[in-house]
């Protein structure tokens, strides 16, 4: 019987997983559904895209490999050298080169030959494995990086800056880029964490008023389309860094820079982490995460996630698919974006176009056989319907809506001509969220509520924040430093979870609605708000009280206090009375 040779990945492969699967980076039962990628380069991004933690995944590769790891130390006075636009990103410590990705030669082999290069300003003495989330790191962020600078006024030049342009996008993790026509050329801002500010890369600040052009051109060809900027153009592109592929969208629109008709561009990044979060990483308490696994679990039904543009609504979804799909590696899961902004190993996904929209797509994807479907946003009627009833005909269905708060979502529903009944039987979770900003603990100090008057004027009728031993965090006065932006750093997910018991049930079969069902929940104890959640990040020092009120909009602070109010008057059963004032409060939020 002849024997099968064995290839070089298939080895290399099979030994990264079984030393993840040894120091418990991956369960035996994810590892054996992993399928081999088609080059050794792409062990790394493979792994990272499956969740595998980045650290984990960098021990294993420096046990593999008998090499040094990275580690991160705040008294190394010595040069840092990092990359920029590489696809295997890679930094230069203390005389050792240390490389995201070992298995990528056509990464490395460049490297070595310019270090044997006596012009070169690269030197180093061996190689080393460095995770990730060091490389994004402040300390490695801050470090120089290896840019060859250029003046000639070439397509080529022109490539090179958007490449860097956005790579800094992505490394400091911004959710727009802004380049905006002036009269002097252009000015480039980041939107991170909600605030538009510079560049920390000088040369991709502004661009002069010749090179403007060509860096819009370059960002046209990526999109495919024509640039005559007369009139706007929205397009995708896909760019690879750092061993993940980002999703972005592009606008461009032309505007008026005095006599001249100039391009002004926004380009939205889409999806920028190397792979779907697992639920217990998204942020949410332990309870939450129970629930939503819970639900997930079902056969059928229909949950929908509801939030602003940008609160981070697809990444829950998804994080829920991940989580169906290892506990459930058998069922068929397939979802309809637009666009499709994060790819999923046994996960097929279906992208809206002119030609096939979200309503289109279903009606084609319920006679492929599915168990789960995940709806990007229900828009019309007809989407509204059919996706209804799959969730009644053996499909767990899972889908966005805008709206302010979890029980709004029966409110639009009924708007978009659903029948009561069938919302009450098939509905199963409905969840709200915001991301708003986390504090930074080096501009901020802890206070206690009742040790503050102005806190104590606001705050001093909620109980959790007046317990004994409660403190929250606060700004301090000139707030901002090295490792923040104005204060806050990152931002972090506050949500509330609806559960359509029976009780609710047969409130929205009967008619009522959102905000008495609502409130029927708080009087049974049974409903958390997103104000509820975000006290609990406040006392945890996750944020600061402030934050949450820019993002809770007040008439959700104050639908939960006259909810509350009105329970404890019910079991009273005391008339209740409100002045003018109260009334008019009641009536803008019912």
């Amino acid at each position: 019987m002849a024997v099968e040779k064995r290839s070089r990945l298939d080895i290399q492969f099979e030994k990264i997983i079984s030393v993840l699967v040894k120091i418990d980076a991956l369960s035996e039962k994810v590892a054996r559904n992993i399928s081999t990628p088609d080059c050794l380069e792409a062990i790394v991004p493979r792994l990272l895209e499956q969740g595998v933690d980045d650290v984990l995944l960098a021990n294993a590769l420096s046990e593999i490999y008998h090499c040094d790891l990275y580690q991160d130390d705040e008294s190394y006075t010595g040069e840092l050298i990092r990359s920029t636009h590489d696809k295997c990103p890679w930094l230069i410590s203390d005389s050792i080169l240390y490389v995201t990705n070992p298995y990528d030669r056509d990464q490395i082999e460049p490297l070595i030959r310019r270090k044997k290069d006596a012009k070169d300003h690269l030197y180093f003495d061996k190689l080393g494995v460095l995770a990730m989330s060091d490389f994004e790191s402040d300390d490695v962020l801050r470090a120089n990086y290896d840019i060859a600078t250029s003046v000639d006024t070439t397509g080529l030049w022109a490539k090179e800056f958007v490449d860097n342009l956005l790579n800094e996008a992505i490394t400091r993790k911004a959710s727009d880029i802004h380049i905006n026509p002036e009269s002097h050329g252009g000015v480039i801002k980041l939107r991170i964490d909600g605030r538009c500010q510079l560049s920390n890369i000088p040369d991709i600040q502004t661009i002069s008023i010749d090179r403007y052009r060509l860096v819009a051109n370059n960002l046209m060809e990526r999109v495919n389309k024509q640039n005559n900027y007369l009139e706007p153009i929205s397009g995708y592109l896909v760019y690879q860094a750092a061993h993940k592929h980002v999703s972005m969208r592009l606008e461009m629109a032309p505007v008026k820079v005095f006599t001249e008709i100039k391009p002004k561009i926004t380009i939205r990044i889409l999806n920028n982490s190397r792979a779907i979060s697992r639920m217990d990483q998204l942020g949410l308490s332990l309870e939450h995460v129970g629930i939503l696994k819970s639900i997930g679990r079902r056969s059928n039904g229909l949950i929908v996630v509801t939030g602003p543009t940008g609160s981070g609504k697809s990444t829950t979804l998804k994080s829920l698919l991940r989580d169906i799909r290892d506990q459930f590696p058998e069922k068929s899961i397939y979802t309809i974006e637009d666009p499709v902004e994060d790819q999923l190993d046994g996960i097929t996904s279906l992208e809206v176009s002119q030609h096939m929209g979200f309503s289109t797509a279903l009606k084609s994807l319920l006679r492929h056989d599915p168990d789960v479907i995940m709806v990007g946003e229900i828009r019309d009627t007809e989407t509204a319907e059919l996706a209804l009833r799959a969730s009644m005909t053996g499909h767990l269905v899972l889908t966005t809506l805008h709206t302010n708060d979890a029980h709004g979502a029966i409110n639009r529903l009924v708007n978009l001509g659903m029948d009561r009944a069938l919302i009450a039987e098939n509905l199963l979770a409905v969840t709200a969220q915001r991301l708003v900003n986390r504090v930074c603990p080096h501009c901020s100090t802890q206070k206690m509520i009742q040790n503050d008057e102005g806190l104590r004027a606001t705050y001093g009728d909620i109980d959790t924040l007046t317990a004994s031993g409660v403190a929250v965090p606060v700004l301090n006065e000139n707030a901002g430093c090295q490792k923040c932006n104005f204060g806050y750093s990152g931002r972090h997910l506050v949500n509330e979870i609806f559960i359509n018991d029976r009780l609710s049930e047969k409130m929205i079969a009967q008619g009522h609605g959102s905000n008495e069902i609502k409130f029927a929940q708080q009087e049974r104890k049974v409903f958390d708000d997103l104000w509820d959640d975000g006290i609990r990040l406040a006392i945890l020092g996750v944020t600061t009280l402030d934050a949450l009120e820019v993002k809770i909009s007040p008439l959700h602070v104050a639908r939960n206090r006259f909810g509350v109010e009105k329970s404890r008057k019910t079991e009273a059963r005391s008339d209740l009375t409100v002045d003018n004032t109260e009334l008019f409060i009641l009536d803008a939020i019912n």
